[in-house]
């Protein structure tokens, strides 16, 4: 008997820490309209567009936001964890000329780091480049 009540003790003791922990941590407050898929979203921007990264469905976004007649350029960058290759581009993007944006699927894994880049015209050739040439980066990510 007394056994037992040490064990409900213990286990009321852990679920509270369990919520003070919850309501303290900010990274897992969601908005009205969010869900935690939301969360793993990413957006970069530079003035002339933005790329998103959109978790439910490994679908990436790129919008072109100036009519001036030169294309936005993304690429994602892939660092597995089983090479030391280093980081490699895996998929280009570009949005430019035409309304709306343009989106393409990549499959984004678990055995690696990832990183989005964004440029005015151009197709980055490297995965880490915020201030360089009008450039900037997610830096790294994963699901």
């Amino acid at each position: 008997m007394f056994a037992s009540k040490i064990a409900r003790v213990a286990t009321i003791g852990a679920a509270a820490a369990v919520m003070v922990g919850l309501s303290a941590s900010p990274s897992l407050a969601l908005e009205p309209g969010e869900d935690f898929a939301t969360l793993a979203n990413k957006t970069i921007s530079i003035s002339e567009g933005s790329l998103k990264f959109i978790d439910d469905g490994d679908i990436f976004e790129i919008c072109d936001n100036q009519a001036d007649g030169k294309p936005i350029r993304g690429a994602l960058f892939y660092n597995s964890y089983w090479n030391a290759d280093g980081y490699v581009r895996v998929k280009t993007f570009e949005d430019g000329g035409d309304a709306g944006c343009d989106r393409a699927g990549y499959n984004i894994g678990n055995s690696g780091s990832y990183s989005m880049v964004i440029c005015p015209g151009f197709y980055p050739t490297r995965p880490f480049v915020t201030g360089i040439d009008g450039c900037t980066d997610s830096g790294e990510f994963n699901e």
